[in-house]
């Protein structure tokens, strides 16, 4: 799964000190769409889903109009036989017998062929309807996946003082509770960083970037919140540090915020800022927080890991 929930943006990166970020590569459930990104908190402020093509309506074939069909000469009417019992010099009044009708037919004008097709309102009225058809159903995909992620995360408590803290090494060991197993792969402490572009981000004067890789897997039946704020850093003098992962500095790929839903693993990249002078390191998480006392989970750095 894309460690990015709130949107799957594969293209996230943005600037320094700017607060949105227009995402143009954005899936879900098969749909595209761009958005655009908070740069603190990775909230989705708008999107503007890309609906499928619709196919251009074949052009139309001008009809061949059938052959002609050639008609005949009227037949002048024979001349009337006068009668015997009629004089010579009588004139002929009779008139001459109209066309069959066959013949009438066939000297009458034909009808025009119409076109094929539909008319330019049937064109309009169909492409509104496909485009309802096409909105319609990825704006109700967009804001079911999207409802969790845009509402606040609850803020991480303290520890509880009647836990038992339970001791994992980084690398492939999983710290297992009964709905999720969290694992810290690697822990880096530099004074600088360079990212895919060939920037180099460094530290401020006296002081260090602490840079975890996390990797949290739900294997309950129930989706559970996770943010790189539930993961605390404290030095051995007591001094407990936030993370830094979403602030000013930018990191390749940040650990995600947002709800986990069952059968779900994502990884990411934690940042903390802490001084030069500091050492002996904890990064605890509460691993069990419904189990009477609860569990926490706790990796140590000290000297000889630098």
């Amino acid at each position: 799964m894309n460690s990015d929930i709130c949107g799957n943006c594969l293209n996230f990166d943005p600037e320094p000190g700017g607060k949105l970020f227009n995402c143009t590569r954005a899936g879900h459930a098969g749909l595209r769409y761009g958005m655009q990104v908070r740069a603190d908190s990775r909230a989705c402020e708008a999107f503007v889903p890309f609906p499928a093509p619709v196919p251009e309506p074949a052009p139309l074939q001008p009809q061949k109009s059938p052959p002609s069909v050639p008609v005949p000469d009227p037949v002048p009417p024979a001349p009337l036989q006068e009668s015997a019992q009629q004089s010579s010099s009588a004139p002929s009044n009779a008139a001459a017998p109209e066309p069959p009708t066959e013949q009438k037919r066939q000297t009458m004008p034909e009808d025009p062929p119409r076109p094929a097709g539909l008319c330019a309102w049937g064109k309009t009225i169909l492409f509104a309807i496909l485009a309802l058809f096409i909105l319609l159903p990825a704006w109700s995909i967009y804001s079911c996946a999207t409802m969790s992620d845009t509402l606040p995360l609850p803020t991480p408590g303290p520890m509880p003082d009647d836990a038992i803290t339970q001791t994992f090494q980084t690398g492939d060991e999983w710290a297992a509770g009964p709905d999720r197993k969290i694992r810290i792969s690697t822990v880096e402490r530099v004074d600088s960083y360079r990212l895919s572009s060939g920037e180099v981000i460094a530290a401020p004067r006296n002081m260090d970037f602490l840079l975890a890789t996390v990797l949290s897997m739900n294997t309950g039946r129930s989706a559970f919140v996770t943010s790189p704020a539930y993961f605390l850093l404290a030095d051995s003098d007591g001094r407990e540090y936030a993370d830094q992962t979403y602030s000013n500095y930018r990191i390749p790929k940040p650990y995600p915020a947002g709800s986990l839903t069952p059968g779900v693993t994502v990884s990411g990249t934690i940042l903390w800022v802490v001084p030069a002078s500091a050492f002996g390191f904890e990064i605890t998480y509460l691993l069990d927080p419904a189990s009477s006392p609860p569990v926490i989970a706790s990796w140590t750095f000290g000297e000889d890991d630098w």
